[in-house]
């Protein structure tokens, strides 16, 4: 694995004028490069802003700048984003994080396409989607709450939900944004309420505390070309978690960020398949900083499978929960042009429904799931 020394620059860039100053950037990263043959492109996420910086048509050097997003540094621990993405490149797990700015950073192109709606349960793909994320749950995590061997730490996202929590609005300026809240959200008493009761289910259920992505959209899933493996982007919100939520959080995502249609959730027999892959991989890893394979293949039994389907159905509650808050957070700070409170609407709509749908599902009799 490549060694990348990162630099560090004491500049912000304007999201609305960074021309000037990202060029400033890469010809001190780049000194070799013809700042006249740069070709930039910028993306517009839901969380930041990003731009590509490609030097005379060469793709596999291409630059990625990310300007964080107006306030998410309040609820978004980019100190630990910056060891994500360390730790992923030393596992061969993502790109090198090459430099940081005042408000952002700079890291390495990963080639390949973005998966569909279509794309992620085609039966090519999807299997390497559930390896690619078993082996990132036996990377060894590192970080103020990764815990050691003997203590499996402590999950990153109920703190990330209460910071999150605080900084959500009670109430909109626009009277039809109010009309909205008011008539289809909860208030934060009954959010609150209604998390407390959420952690207890959940924390019942026994998942293995892991390095988990957190945020595994569609988007954020790279096909390389010629369908040679896959690999992750944006590890802003990862961190020691849950491993089903990181499931939960993915089969929610089959429904896309724009255009929304939660019919294209995953039914339980392609979940069992995507779960039997996931398992086989998972399994048969020792954790470590780059997990490496055990001596013999170890697969799953039909109880640890039906178990994990299990908590990830359970733990995908979390995900609608979590993405709710965030979008209320967003609608509070955010520049991007989305419709962020029509997002939580939908978020938790989708939350109460399922939430109905999954009371009667328990873990299999014989999981090995102690109950308190």
């Amino acid at each position: 694995m490549e060694t990348v020394t990162m630099r560090s620059f004491e500049m912000e860039l304007d999201p609305a004028d960074y021309e000037a100053g990202l060029r400033e950037i890469v010809a001190a990263l780049r000194p070799d490069w013809n700042l006249d043959n740069l070709r930039l492109k910028p993306f517009a996420g839901l969380t930041n802003t990003l731009v590509s910086c490609c030097h005379a048509g060469d793709q596999e050097s291409t630059l990625l700048f990310r300007l964080y997003g107006d306030g998410t540094d309040r609820f978004i621990d980019r100190d630990a984003e910056k060891r994500n993405m360390q730790m992923m490149h030393r596992a061969g797990c993502a790109r090198p994080l090459v430099a940081t700015f005042s408000n952002g950073i700079v890291y390495g192109f990963e080639p390949g396409h973005t998966v569909t709606k279509l794309s992620v349960r085609a039966p090519d793909v999807f299997p390497m989607v559930a390896a690619a994320l078993a082996r990132v749950h036996r990377i060894t995590p590192l970080g103020p709450d990764a815990g050691d061997g003997s203590n499996p730490g402590r999950s990153c996202l109920w703190a990330s939900l209460d910071k999150m929590m605080a900084l959500a609005p009670t109430q909109f300026d626009d009277p039809r944004q109010q009309k909205r809240f008011v008539s289809e959200l909860r208030s934060a008493a009954q959010l609150r309420t209604e998390l407390r009761q959420l952690r207890e289910e959940l924390e019942e259920l026994g998942s293995p505390l892991v390095f988990c992505h957190n945020d595994l959209l569609l988007d954020n899933i790279i096909v390389a070309a010629g369908g040679r493996g896959v690999k992750f982007i944006d590890f802003e919100y990862g961190g020691v978690n849950h491993q089903a939520f990181d499931i939960g959080n993915h089969f929610n995502e089959f429904a896309g960020t724009e255009d929304v249609d939660y019919s294209l959730f995953p039914d339980r027999e392609f979940q069992l398949r995507w779960l039997r892959c996931y398992l086989a991989t998972y399994l048969s890893l020792k954790p470590g900083e780059s997990p490496q394979p055990t001596v013999e293949t170890v697969e799953p039994t039909d109880l640890q499978v039906e178990t994990l389907y299990v908590q990830a159905n359970k733990f995908s509650l979390l995900s609608h929960f979590y993405w709710g808050v965030w979008a209320l957070v967003q609608t509070r700070f955010s520049n991007i042009d989305f419709d962020y409170l029509e997002y939580a609407i939908t978020r938790f709509s989708e939350y109460d429904r399922r939430r109905e749908q999954l009371r009667s599902l328990v873990l299999p009799v014989g999981n090995g799931v102690k109950q308190s």
